[in-house]
């Protein structure tokens, strides 16, 4: 496949992604809203704890099969062996899964004592509570992979429509379980119904796609997960442990409440992964294509592409932070704002690169050197946490998290320079990160007049897309061909190709 034949698939492939996630993320965060105004920041708290041990579950048994599952379809497509993509996807799911369920029924019976001795609630080690939320371990397991073998067979419209149907389940069940009085049991019960019904339609697909029930060549996809698989896992548990680990030192230090507020900033704060997950599932199967010699060029345009799509929304979510979480949740989370605008800093290293080293060290096999990377990253934000939540609480824990995500940059940065044997052009992208600061000055300017916060919120998002565009049209931060790239990349898919039409007409005033 040619450089420009992949980008247009990749770009193509952002999109479906980013509309199905966005679809998602919508749902899921309507359903925190409802699930935290209804129940107040001191059971919203409860419930954020409550999923704290299938969490820590899930996390060790990942076994970093997702970006294998990826990783490995991808390569098999694009050798032109589409059965050996499917029938690999399929088998390492399907045994993925039969592992879930073995060691969620085996723990189960040890789950009372297990959360209350770790998380330091009592009223937690009795009821159903905690078993039921276990069992969205099971359905995690078949989504993910589910919708990772669907990116790596260019499936992309498969994964987005497998993240709605979990957005709608976890909706659906939510809401009507906690209107139907059964309150955080309800809202846990949600939860876990949202993972279970998309992953079983995830398995349902893969095993249509494969045409028969029992995995052909399972001994050697096993064989094939062993090499590649360990070196992700250990990184991912290190990333993923990192939010789990500082609820937890959070349940030792802070009551329920402070737990909710800082619950709400997460899920808040979600908006930005609307823009962050797609460029990440995408780049790992570009690199994973992409030719020695075009590594360069495509490791620098992820990085500019990265920085165009996050910093502009991270700025604005952090000059509104405050009225955000009151438009959001209501005023009872007017402390969340100072949570959020922390939390929100922290992804401003994405643009920077905090994205592509990962998912170019990944997608051409380094995966020790990305191991190490996490681990030094996780290692500071983990002791950075424990060190300054006996000082400052929740803000304790998000500076050690903006801590490690520096160090994080440092490391990956230099291996992946390394590799490429040339230092990338990560530093072009300042004038984005100017013009996106500056815009959102203006728009935190409004938000000290004091006007209702859903007004602040409308008239601060319309007006920095206003002024986005000149800005970043006087500084250079966007030019004529970029918008032409893009508008290139995306001009089969009708509703981009719309908005984009507009959004070229505005910026054409501004750049001559």
């Amino acid at each position: 496949m040619s450089k420009g034949a992949q980008r247009t698939t990749i770009t193509q492939g952002t999109y479906h992604l980013f509309v199905g996630n966005l679809i998602a993320t919508v749902l899921v965060s309507v359903t925190s809203i409802f699930v935290g105004r209804v129940l107040g920041p001191d059971e919203f708290g409860l419930y954020t704890i409550a999923l704290i041990l299938p969490t820590y579950l899930y996390l060790l048994l990942r076994f970093g099969l997702s970006s294998t599952i990826t990783r490995h379809a991808a390569k098999y497509l694009s050798e032109g062996n589409e059965r050996k993509a499917i029938s690999f996807s399929y088998g390492v799911s399907i045994l993925h899964a039969a592992v879930g369920v073995l060691a969620v029924a085996l723990l189960i019976p040890f789950s009372g004592t297990v959360s209350s001795f770790i998380l330091q609630r009592p009223e937690l080690s009795s009821g159903i509570l905690i078993p039921v939320a276990m069992f969205a371990v099971v359905g995690q397991i078949m989504f993910n992979n589910g919708s990772a073998a669907f990116v790596g067979l260019s499936e992309f419209r498969k994964s987005a429509v497998l993240n709605v149907i979990m957005g709608v389940a976890k909706f659906g069940s939510t809401v009507s379980l906690v209107l139907l009085g059964y309150s955080v049991v309800g809202a846990v019960a949600g939860y876990t119904l949202g993972f279970v019904a998309a992953g079983v339609v995830a398995i349902a697909i893969l095993l249509r796609m494969n045409t028969r029930v029992k995995p052909s060549q399972l001994m050697e996809d096993i064989s094939t997960s062993i090499k590649y698989a360990p070196p992700i896992w250990l990184a991912q548990v290190l990333v993923a442990f990192l939010p789990p680990f500082q609820t937890t030192i959070l349940a030792f230090t802070v009551s329920n409440q402070e737990i909710g507020w800082y619950a709400a900033a997460v899920n808040i704060g979600s908006l930005v992964t609307l823009f962050t997950l797609p460029v990440t599932t995408s780049l790992l199967t570009l690199f994973s294509k992409t030719e020695p010699k075009e590594r360069i060029d495509t490791y620098n345009l992820s990085v500019r592409y990265t920085a165009l799509l996050v910093t502009p929304v991270t700025m604005f979510v952090m000059a509104l932070s405050t009225p955000l979480a009151i438009a959001i949740y209501g005023h009872a989370y007017l402390l969340a704002g100072g949570y959020l605008l922390l939390l929100a800093a922290g992804n401003l290293v994405a643009g920077l690169g905090n994205i592509s080293w990962n998912m170019f060290l990944l997608g051409i096999g380094e995966t020790r050197k990305a191991f190490f990377a996490t681990a030094v990253g996780t290692l500071v934000s983990v002791v950075s946490s424990l060190v300054l939540v006996r000082y400052e609480g929740v803000y304790g824990v998000l500076i050690g998290t903006i801590l490690g995500n520096i160090i994080l940059l440092i490391v990956g940065s230099k291996y992946a320079s390394d590799l490429l044997e040339t230092k990338p052009r990560t530093w072009a992208v300042w004038r984005i990160y100017l013009s996106s600061a500056l815009s959102a000055l203006v728009v935190y300017s409004i938000s000290l007049l004091g006007l209702n916060p859903f007004l602040t919120v409308i008239l601060g998002g319309v007006i920095f897309l206003l002024i986005l565009f000149p800005i970043m049209a006087k500084t250079g931060a966007l030019g004529s061909d970029d918008m032409l790239m893009i508008k290139v990349q995306f001009k089969d898919v009708k509703l981009m190709n719309f908005l984009l039409k507009i959004a070229t007409r505005y910026f054409d005033i501004f750049n001559r």
